[in-house]
C-alpha cells in the first residue's frame, strides 16, 4: 500500500526553504506540539547546512522525551 498526501503552500519557495533549512532549529515556532527546540553544531553542519541537526522536546518536562534529528543531505541549489 502506498499513501501519498499533498499540500500546496502559497509562498515563494525561499520562504519556505528558510522555515526548512536556514530556520529548523527553530522547529517549536511552526510545529504545536514542540514546545522547545534548539540548533546542534551551528556552523558544522553537512554540505554547508547551518548546523548539524536539532533536538525537540516533547513536551514541557525539561527531563522529558526528545526527539534529535540530523540533517544527513544539504543542498542551497534550487
Amino acid at each position: 500500500m502506498k499513501i501519498v498526501k499533498k499540500i500546496t503552500i502559497n509562498k515563494p519557495a525561499d520562504a519556505i526553504w528558510k522555515i526548512i533549512a536556514h530556520d529548523f532549529d527553530k522547529a517549536y515556532e511552526w510545529m504545536g506540539p514542540i514546545p522547545h527546540s534548539y540548533g546542534i553544531g551551528t556552523d558544522k553542519g553537512v554540505d554547508g547546512a547551518p548546523m548539524e541537526g536539532r533536538i525537540c522536546h516533547l513536551s514541557n518536562n525539561p527531563d522529558g522525551a526528545k526527539a534529535k534529528e540530523m540533517i544527513s543531505y544539504y543542498s542551497e541549489k534550487t
